[in-house]
């Protein structure tokens, strides 16, 4: 109950967790989020809900399970990590940015050696561009499973130029890098919805550093309400 001792309804839970309601609906039968029926209706006590949300932020494993069943239900402030986030000034073509990706994976991952790396991510592109509109590319290597075992990060690369990308002029760079081909997809997934707004990725091309890429995509995040139809 809340302040007034008010159960929270799905519209409520919806709004508080910015999901739709049948994401809430569907969490519910699965078990993945507390809540009551009374009547034919589900009711939740706000109370455990943050209590949830507290043992999902302690439970790093828990955020591969939801990301499973559905991105939409994990923030963007669980996937975005500022050392994984850059704005480079200096980048002119693919090759360029590519290695740069390279470079920031294996600041991340030691084992991974950047020009094989980046040779994996130029032979993907050669097979078909990863841009997919707006400015925003998601370069990925083709065998996912040949990234380091049970990793599970999202880089970020923002130009201040526009470099063209399978003939395409871009400048937002997402790289999902995980051995999983369902988190693969399903990151990738929620990051396309995200910056597939012509004004988010306007923002996120005014940035200057990593904080304000990240609050971008937060902010953007939290004023959009995500459409599973």
């Amino acid at each position: 109950m809340d302040k007034k001792g008010r159960l929270w309804s799905l519209r409520d839970l919806s709004t508080y967790l910015n999901v739709a309601e049948r994401t809430v609906v569907r969490m519910i039968q699965k078990g993945q989020l507390p809540a009551v029926r009374v009547g034919n209706q589900w009711r939740a006590v706000p109370g455990e809900i943050e209590g949830w949300l507290e043992q999902q932020r302690k439970r790093p494993e828990s955020m591969h399970d939801l990301l499973r069943s559905d991105p939409m239900a994990v923030p963007f402030d669980r996937l975005v990590h500022r050392d994984y986030v850059a704005v480079a000034e200096d980048l002119r073509s693919q090759s360029d940015v590519l290695k740069r990706l390279a470079g920031m994976v294996t600041k991340a991952y030691p084992e991974v050696d950047a020009g094989v790396y980046a040779q994996a991510l130029e032979d993907r592109e050669k097979l078909m561009s990863t841009a997919i509109g707006s400015g925003v590319a998601i370069p990925h290597i083709r065998r996912i499973e040949e990234n380091p075992p049970d990793s599970l990060d999202f880089f970020l690369l923002v130009t201040t130029n526009d470099v063209s990308f399978g003939g395409s002029p871009c400048r937002i760079f997402c790289l999902v890098c995980t051995d999983d081909l369902v988190l693969h997809l399903r990151m990738n997934q929620k990051i396309t919805y995200v910056l597939r707004r012509d004004d988010v990725t306007e923002d996120l091309g005014k940035q200057t550093d990593a904080d304000g890429i990240i609050k971008t995509i937060l902010r953007a995040e939290r004023t959009m309400r995500y459409d599973e139809s």
